[in-house]
């Protein structure tokens, strides 16, 4: 069994992905606005540095699922926000 940390688990693909992982696997997620429908949701936001490496130190994930995108409703509105959360998100873990 295997820890994963991941980020947008709420949205289209993450929910799948944690809908087929929970029943074998240890799940964290990294959420924002909305909550998780499997495993530990973890409030933080992505572009804030110190919580999000206060929450890979604290799950100790084999592995971070980066899924989060920032809405592709709210993406297609704001693509600015959808880039910076995706790239921001990744330079903070």
């Amino acid at each position: 069994m295997a820890t994963y940390l991941t980020t947008g688990g709420a949205g289209f693909i993450g929910t799948r992905l944690l809908e087929i992982a929970h029943p074998h696997h240890t799940l964290h997620n990294l959420v924002n606005t909305r909550p998780t429908a499997y495993g530990t949701d973890h409030p933080a936001s992505l572009t804030d540095t110190d919580a999000v490496k206060r929450v890979i130190t604290e799950t100790a994930p084999d592995a971070i699922l980066h899924l989060a995108a920032a809405g592709v409703s709210r993406g297609m509105q704001d693509l600015g926000h959808m880039l910076s959360v995706i790239v921001l998100g990744l330079q903070a873990m």
